[in-house]
């Protein structure tokens, strides 16, 4: 059994799991929201954050099990961060926990995993699978369950607010968004053919949710463009505290939320996409998964 801890710019993530017959068993999962980058850097107690969330964590687990591993990695904040070292020690001296970076493409790679081991996604076909986090955005073209190729974009959902939004949505600010992301998308990402489009990160999980206190017909888990352009005209007169007391989300997450929208409305429009698949399998999940490849 393996406690996976996923330290991302705007949550720290768990899962305490294991893979069995080809399926993860879940036994804990929890998310808790501890915004670790400021943007341009970390958060001078960025270290106290992920310390007090890893020793919850195992606490938690401990509870459940006495018997398991830990396995914590990070992605976009501490891997662009000058002082992760710093921070990195200093974890390790609170929890005894070692914290290894990802690389983007490691990163990319691992949420693949995890997003098709979801008995919604089909692992058997050509897909685009793609995570959006809060410093980046990770895209995996797979077939069969298995990577062709991915790439890791810096397009993440705080890293976009705090630089084009900083002082409120507004039209300007999205445009720049959306034309920035199509550069990057220019740039390394091609335009294969393939059967579906999946989608997982914090900021999709929230338009899951606002789709879910709406009135549409198709699907939960079925994200359409439109509907995607629908809530964002919604969300863009109000405040980060009006979004989070009429959808139901925190305060921390709508902030971003606006950004994260054009962020998947540009990669839709790039590969030339009406909807997509969502999964709250990534990260963690392929962490467990890859248990089983070892």
């Amino acid at each position: 059994m393996k406690l996976a801890v996923d330290i991302g710019s705007n949550t720290i993530k768990c899962l305490l799991g294991e893979f069995r017959n080809g399926n993860v068993e879940v036994f804990y999962e929890k998310s808790l929201e501890s915004r670790i980058s400021s943007g341009n850097g970390l958060v001078e107690n960025a270290a106290d954050l992920i310390s007090e969330a890893m020793l919850y964590f195992i606490e938690q687990s401990s509870a459940i099990s006495a018997d398991f591993s830990v396995e914590a990695v990070a992605t976009s904040a501490l891997r662009d961060a000058p002082n992760s070292a710093e921070i990195c020690k200093k974890v390790f001296a609170k929890t005894s926990v070692k914290i290894k970076i990802l690389t983007g493409i490691e990163e990319a790679e691992l949420s693949y995993r995890g997003a098709m081991s979801d008995l919604a996604v089909d692992a058997n076909s050509s897909n685009i699978f793609f995570d959006l986090g809060g410093g980046s955005m990770e895209v995996v073209r797979g077939n069969g369950g298995k990577v062709i190729s991915s790439e890791s974009f810096p397009i993440g959902a705080v890293r976009m607010t705090k630089r084009f939004l900083s002082c409120g949505v507004n039209g300007k600010g999205l445009s720049e968004i959306k034309n920035l992301a199509l550069a990057e998308f220019e740039k390394k990402l091609e335009v294969p053919n393939f059967e579906s489009l999946v989608g997982a990160g914090g900021a999709v999980a929230a338009a899951r949710i606002m789709k879910r206190s709406m009135d549409f017909s198709t699907p939960e888990n079925i994200l359409s463009a439109s509907e995607f352009k629908y809530m964002l005209g919604l969300i863009s007169g109000l405040s980060a505290g009006g979004i989070a007391s009429k959808f139901g989300i925190s305060e921390n997450r709508a902030e971003i939320i606006p950004a994260a929208f054009v962020c998947v409305l540009a990669l839709m429009e790039f590969l030339g996409r009406d909807s997509l698949i969502h999964t709250f399998r990534n990260l963690r999940y392929g962490l467990i998964v890859s248990d089983s490849r070892v």
